[in-house]
Parts: C-alpha cells; structure tokens; sequence
C-alpha cells in the first residue's frame, strides 16, 4: 500500500536543538588526546560548552530509561505510565517539550515543515509515549553505541571523548540487552467488552503516538521522512 506508514524513532527534549550553523562548529571540535573533552579556544569553547550540555541531558534520559525497566511491569498500561512519569521526575516539566522525528538512516533528529511539534502538556503525554520512545533508543544504541544515541539527542560530535562515553556506557549497554524492551513489551491482560484484549504497555504507547500524530501531523508529512523498501523496513 502507498498509505504513508509512521515512523516510531523520535526523541522528545525540553530545549530546540541548536541551529544548523551551531551543529557544524560542533562537529568542527577536536578531541584532548587524553579524551576526557574538546580542545577549545575562541568560539569554539562555546560549542565545547553546548556539547556538553546535550550530552549531559542525553545522559539523563539513558540513565531515566535505565531505571524504569526495572519494576515497572505490573499492572495495565495506565499504571505504568503512572510509574514511568514518577520515575522521569523533572526530566518532565510543565513547560514546553520538543518532539522531533529521528531519521534512522542518519541517526539525527529532523527539522522540517511542521517540526519539531511543540508539546505544551508534556506531563500528560510525555510518559505514555516513553515506551515507543525506548525502542528507537534501543535501536540507535545497537547500530552505534554511546554516540548513537547522543546523536538522536542532537549531540552530533564526530566522536564522544573517552571520559563521557564511559560514563554513559553502562546506561548503553543495559538499553541494548532485550529484557530493556521485553519490560514494556510485557502483556497485560485487559477486559474489554466481556472478552478478553492482551495489551502491552508499548502497543499502548505506540496508540498513543498514532493519535499524537492525527493531531499535530494530520497531513502525514513527518517532517519530509518517507519509509522505503530497505530490507528491516526502516523508515528513511
């Protein structure tokens, strides 16, 4: 069917990412030969700053991520959205969020007609689009590791430096093992209608993003992406 099917990579972050021109003096950063940061001089040190400031909001949400697989299993999907907003605390503010579609092809956020969709209630859904959000994090991390996933999160270094890769390693390596998704993917049982409906709590989120997308994408246009026929079906 030519039917425009949505894309389930995205990321959503409490500021805009820089503009394009700030991304390229970021990928123009050189490394310590020690690794633990950026050689800076002149306006480079603002870059070096800025960069460490996506990586550490980065780092937040994988170490989030990371907790909430733990213990979150019980219950229907509503109670685990319930868990899951305690356990992101402040990471969900009342102020506006940003909702940016990822291309999975170049691993990057995309700015385009319509996007980044400005989410004014982001305690409401922030938490019910978690888990879809978890299975494009997992994705990311396998194809490349620690930078995979700082660059879905708008840190689009050539390379981490040594000293900030090994701080989120462990964060990584947790969201690439499967029992990190085999938690949302767990079935609650639901009665619906005197029969009997198996929900998990991701097919209860990835609901919750296709009604987000017929309010704030109505025309599909996904910021320009296009799925196409790769052989893992990735949207590109």
């Amino acid at each position: 069917s030519n039917e425009a099917v949505s894309p389930n990579t995205f990321v959503i972050l409490e500021a805009k990412l820089p503009s394009e021109e700030e991304e390229q003096a970021l990928l123009a950063l050189k490394m310590k030969d020690d690794g633990t940061g950026f050689e800076v001089s002149g306006q480079l040190a603002d870059a070096a700053e800025k960069a460490k400031e996506q990586f550490d909001k980065a780092k937040t949400w994988l170490d989030r991520v990371k907790t909430l697989g733990k213990g979150i299993i019980e219950g229907d999907a509503e109670t685990v959205f319930g868990k899951v907003k305690e356990a992101l605390g402040d990471l969900v503010t009342e102020e506006t969020m940003y909702f940016y579609l990822v291309d999975e092809l170049t691993g990057k956020p995309v700015r385009g007609a319509g996007y980044p969709i400005e989410i004014t209630t982001p305690s409401e859904i922030v938490p019910k689009l978690l888990p879809a959000m978890q299975v494009g994090m997992r994705a990311m991390s396998l194809y490349n590791g620690v930078a995979g996933v700082m660059q879905m999160f708008g840190c689009p270094v050539p390379k981490v430096p040594k000293a900030w890769r090994e701080g989120a390693q462990s964060s990584v390596e947790m969201l690439k093992q499967e029992s990190s998704v085999e938690n949302f993917g767990a079935v609650h049982a639901k009665v619906q209608e005197g029969g009997e409906k198996q929900e998990t709590a991701r097919g209860a989120s990835l609901r919750v993003l296709q009604r987000f997308f017929e309010k704030e994408d109505p025309e599909r246009g996904y910021a320009g992406l296009r799925r196409v026929g790769g052989e893992d079906g990735a949207a590109l």
